[in-house]
């Protein structure tokens, strides 16, 4: 069985507002799927409403494993994000290289905008300005 899919929303159907409900916010069908208890404040349901939505497209295992190992989901992000981008930059040195080695080597145009689409990503990924050819600057 899956999870409710995101986005959702705290609701309530109380005039005076004495309990919330957590929903999905309706789907193009209409529906939505609902989870309530009745003692939840609204500021319970607010923040799990909102990790619920902040969490959206990580995988269930992986929230789970941060909760096992104590790690925030924030520093496995982080760590991913720079182990892809040493491996990036690593290949970005082994283009420049060969770029300046001047070997002759032929690369065809969808290659050229890939490396060029690598340069920008490692520029953002780093925080870095870029220039038109896509190298930082």
């Amino acid at each position: 069985m899956s999870h409710t899919p995101e986005p959702w929303e705290a609701v309530t159907p109380c005039p005076g507002q004495c309990c919330w409900l957590l929903q999905q916010v309706r789907n193009e069908h209409g529906m939505f799927g609902r989870i309530s208890y009745p003692e939840m404040s609204e500021e319970d349901a607010n923040r799990i409403v909102a990790c619920v939505n902040a969490c959206a497209g990580i995988s269930t295992d992986a929230l789970e494993e941060a909760a096992r190992t104590g790690k925030r989901v924030a520093e496995m992000l982080q760590q991913q994000r720079d182990e892809l981008l040493a491996a990036a930059k690593n290949y970005a040195d082994m283009y420049l290289q060969d770029e300046r080695d001047e070997r002759g080597m032929c690369y065809d145009m969808q290659h050229h905008e890939d490396v060029v689409a690598l340069f920008a990503a490692i520029a953002k990924a780093e925080g870095e300005p870029i220039n038109g050819g896509g190298r930082p600057l």
